[in-house]
């Protein structure tokens, strides 16, 4: 046959893996009616979805170099340029394997040679990645193992070889294999007139199983019938796809009869599908047959979600399926399988491409309902249009029902995941939620009596933020098993956070926190005398912190150190009635050294499984300052795209009408509200700090910090509208 290690003859003593990697597959490509081989395979393993990552470089790309190292790491194009040694280059006239020796001053040149993998382990390196590119293939070597890759996913006339990623070590080095054109055959009326050969690309991985202990096989087909879809008919393009999947379904079906039956078996989708205008419409099917294996949903301790893994678990778990330990600077996790849940993965599949579809479009309307009600509010303001009336009724009205999508959002998340309804359960909730803060307002002031006079604005906003926090207090601790399903928390399935609260509904949750203790203490006058009611407030603010923070339940560290400081203050303008700069500092402090004692926390207890909080703890400790400014570079530099990003500007731009009004009026009539409530007063610039907090010291501080802002303003117009001052 031409390819390589097609002469093995005995099989090595040992476990095996098979990586098949076929690009652009859905999740229903694997449960909706799938041919044969792929239901058998199916049957005998578990089935997940891969989230891309957060990776800066492009994202398939930086998800297959991820692949390789375990660890988060960045890729572009370069990624492709992987040869058979006997293969010539474009760019030099020698073969690639005279480039490659060359290059690195090896003696002799493996089967296959990655010849960018040492300039994509130097940038990855100088991004601060934790495990650099080629690590799964070093870690093998170490062991005495060899890799092998066979198969591409060329196109005509473009080399597409990223495959090589996963199996080449850090010199860009694969002992066995064949990329190049031998593992396809001619067939004119695909989509590039070429197809893989199955029989020949089955026969050389059972072969080279005989001394490699990992073999990668990319398919190919797949990716060359999404890629050329724009060139392609609706009609011919289900054609060529059902022909893909057929010749795919066959490649698997001869490995299977050979020595891949004794193996583990992963087949991957690295790239998920594309939609008709060519974004990711969906997130990416994985598929892991274990010897003995049994049928359900995949997880991992990277995600801690059912269903979902990293491209970072994809390394260990080839390790783990070869009985060898992950190096300690890989920090994805092995995968394993629950049986049974595949419920859940139809689920998750629904549910991200639902966000997808969804996300910006919603998100765009509510927050244009936030800043318009606070307009018109403050532009009733200005001109001296509030009170007790119909009017200021109405315009009270509006900004509860502004403030209630982030709860309206957890409750939506039960029931299916279709857009149209979960639109309508959207709206259904914001109604619902906005009458049931007027109804509980009305029911708890038959109570409080002449009591409600101390408090500014009445208590239907108070109402709804207690709510909310409390909603979001609970479902944190039960793991976010809600809030990961809202739009709020979409990044969730994209690999930019996998569990807690995420950033968004940190800063929901803070903002609303200190709006319900600001407000709320007003109700109580001489609170600070009395000591139950400051222990009270202390366990409440020291719960909030560590459910915000801890890994089981917010795993927030931003935020953490944004609660601490801002609930910290609340306090002190609570019992002191004011703060200084030297308290902001302390606190400051105070949540750093928090965050580090969760850190080390979790690690000390994690059992080899430490949340992000714990890595970056480890890793802070290994590498030192360098780690920790690289760090906070990275965390300004996503704050700079988010302000950059279109949607940033509009919400800046958006901001601006609501700028002047205040300028022209409004801003005096809150400083008439506050003017002798001293206490108030400091506790709504103790939340604007705690605003300022979360904005410096989240990943997208930008969007947590706006939340903080934007929720603690809504309350202070809300407040305005009918208050008078009041003494007390």
């Amino acid at each position: 046959m031409g390819l390589a290690c097609a002469a093995v003859q005995s099989a090595a003593p040992g476990p095996k893996v098979v990586l098949v990697i076929a690009d652009y597959l859905a999740l229903s490509d694997l449960l909706d009616g799938p041919p044969p081989a792929i239901a058998r395979l199916v049957a005998q393993g578990g089935v997940g979805l891969i989230a891309p990552g957060a990776a800066n470089g492009k994202p398939v790309e930086s998800a297959y170099v991820t692949a390789g190292a375990g660890a988060y790491c960045w890729g572009d194009e370069a990624l492709d340029q992987a040869y058979t040694a006997s293969e010539t280059t474009k760019d030099e006239p020698d073969s690639a394997g005279t480039i490659f020796r060359r290059r690195t001053g090896q003696t002799r040149a493996p089967a296959v040679v990655h010849l960018e993998m040492p300039l994509l382990g130097a940038e990855n390196e100088e991004r601060y990645a934790v495990s650099l590119p080629g690590a799964l293939a070093d870690a093998l070597y170490r062991a005495g193992s060899k890799t092998a890759l066979f198969g591409n996913s060329d196109l005509a006339g473009v080399t597409r070889r990223r495959a090589a990623a996963i199996a080449a070590n850090r010199t860009g080095a694969i002992a066995l294999g064949d990329v190049s054109a031998r593992v396809l055959r001619r067939q004119p009326f695909s989509p590039t007139g070429f197809v893989t050969d199955s029989a020949r690309l089955a026969s050389a991985v059972n072969a080279a199983l005989g001394s490699a202990d990992l073999v990668v096989a990319d398919f190919g087909d797949t990716a060359r019938v999404e890629l050329g879809r724009r060139q392609l008919s609706a009609r011919a393009y289900e054609a060529h796809r059902r022909r893909a999947m057929a010749n795919l379904d066959d490649f698997l079906s001869r490995l299977l009869a050979g020595r891949a039956a004794r193996a583990t078996v992963i087949l991957a989708s690295i790239a998920p599908p594309l939609s008709q205008t060519g974004g990711p419409a969906r997130l990416a099917p994985i598929l892991i047959r274990w010897p003995g294996g049994v049928r359900g949903g995949l997880i991992s301790a990277t995600t801690r979600t059912p269903g979902l893994v990293s491209p970072a678990d994809i390394a260990p778990t080839v390790l783990a399926g070869l009985g060898l330990n992950r190096p300690g600077n890989m920090i994805g996790m092995p995968i394993t399988v629950l049986a049974g849940r595949e419920d859940r993965v139809r689920r998750l599949d629904g549910v991200a491409a639902m966000n997808r579809e969804l996300l910006w479009p919603v998100l765009g309307v509510l927050g244009a309902l936030g800043i318009g009600a606070a307009t018109v509010v403050c532009l009733a303001i200005a001109f001296g249009r509030t009170g007790a009336g119909f009017l200021g009724s109405v315009l009270r009205a509006m900004l509860v029902f502004a403030a209630s999508p982030p709860l309206a959002m957890i409750f939506g998340t039960i029931g299916e995941a279709q857009i149209g309804p979960y639109v309508a359960r959207l709206a259904i909730w914001m109604v619902a939620l906005t009458a049931a803060s007027f109804v509980a307002a009305a029911a708890l002031s038959l109570v409080l009596g002449e009591r409600i006079r101390r408090l500014p604005g009445g208590l239907p906003f108070l109402a709804l933020a207690a709510a909310t926090s409390i909603v979001i207090f609970l479902d944190a601790c039960r793991g976010g098993q809600l809030i990961r399903f809202t739009l709020f928390n979409a990044g969730q399935f994209d690999g930019y956070r996998f569990y807690g609260v995420g950033n968004e509904y940190m800063g929901v949750w803070l903002g609303m926190a200190l709006v319900s203790i600001v407000w709320l203490r007003e109700l109580c006058p001489g609170w600070e005398s009395r000591r139950a009611a400051r222990v009270i407030l202390l366990l409440v603010c020291f719960a909030t912190v560590v459910a915000i923070g801890f890994p089981q339940f917010g795993a927030n560290a931003g935020g953490a150190v944004a609660a601490v400081v801002g609930l910290g203050l609340v306090y002190a303008s609570g019992v002191k009635r004011r703060f200084a700069a030297r308290d902001v500092a302390l606190l400051v402090v105070a949540g750093f050294a928090l965050v580090a004692a969760i850190g080390l926390l979790d690690l000390a207890m994690s059992r080899g499984s430490p949340s992000h909080i714990g890595l970056t703890a480890s890793m802070s400790a290994q590498g030192g300052y360098n780690y920790l400014l690289a760090m906070a570079a990275r965390k300004f530099a996503m704050n700079l795209r988010l302000v950059g990003t279109p949607q940033g500007q509009v919400a800046i731009f958006g901001s601006v009408p609501f700028l002047v009004l205040w300028l022209a009026g409004v801003g005096r009539k809150v400083d008439g509200l506050v003017a002798e409530r001293l206490a108030f007063r400091y506790g709504i610039f103790a939340a604007l700090i705690a605003a300022a907090a979360a904005c410096l010291f989240n990943d997208s501080g930008f969007v947590a910090g706006g939340l903080v802002f934007g929720f603690v303003v809504l309350a202070v117009i809300y407040s305005v509208l009918g208050s008078k001052p009041c003494r007390g």
